[in-house]
């Protein structure tokens, strides 16, 4: 994995008035090598943007109230689109969180390319380890398309209250993931932890994809 991951190429992302230039791994901009990749387990759905990552950036970008002061972690961050942008909007520090430390190296790359690198930090963590989360972040925590598995919903809901701010996760409101139930099963374990969140549909005609579902959670008091 470590040399799929070696060789990078610079993918051009338009957001909104922003242009921000991301390296991925080259693999990725060949669809069938990039499928060929993830089936045989050396690819991972990390190594890709997602639509639900371009929305929380976009999303980023008309919210810069929630980030301006205190700056933004990204969980399961990927390669960093959404905190990224944030990071060259002006957000005073950015983390971005992932699993996966090979992906939060490009990521940081990335973050330097931009003239970022002072601004941009990464943590690689497991959701279900505590002992290896980072110290609350105190700012602005956001995520996309986290909510694949029912099973992460109580780990991810309480990293968000360790991280100790409000959040915002962007999360694709197609067929599939209604069937699955985990958008409600996070709001319910929100609720049942006294916390406060509104959920609202989104729709940019930029990015055509399937409806987003954008849930913003306050902080808990």
């Amino acid at each position: 994995r470590k040399t799929l991951l070696s060789e990078t190429a610079e993918q051009i992302f338009q957001i909104g008035d922003l242009e921000l230039p991301l390296l991925v791994p080259a693999y990725v901009l060949d669809y069938k090598r990039f499928s060929m990749m993830v089936e045989a387990g050396a690819g991972t759905v990390s190594d890709i943007v997602w639509p639900a990552e371009q929305a929380l950036a976009d999303t980023l970008l008309l919210r810069r109230e929630l980030w301006q002061t205190d700056g933004v972690c990204e969980i399961g961050a990927g390669l960093g689109l959404a905190g990224l942008v944030a990071g060259k909007s002006g957000a005073p520090r950015v983390l971005l969180t992932d699993r996966d430390a090979l992906v939060l190296e490009i990521a940081q790359k990335s973050a330097a390319r931009n003239g970022m690198g002072e601004t941009v930090s990464t943590a690689a963590f497991d959701w279900g380890d505590r002992s290896s989360w980072p110290k609350p972040f105190n700012g602005l925590v956001v995520a996309a398309d986290v909510l694949y598995d029912k099973e992460v919903v109580p780990s991810l809901v309480n990293l968000i209250l360790h991280l100790d701010g409000p959040a915002i996760l962007v999360e694709p409101d197609n067929i599939e993931r209604q069937s699955l139930g985990s958008v409600q099963y996070f709001e319910e374990m929100l609720q049942s932890n006294g916390v406060q969140f509104r959920t609202e549909k989104y729709f940019n005609m930029k990015h055509p994809s399937s409806p987003m579902l954008i849930i913003s959670v306050s902080r808990r008091s």
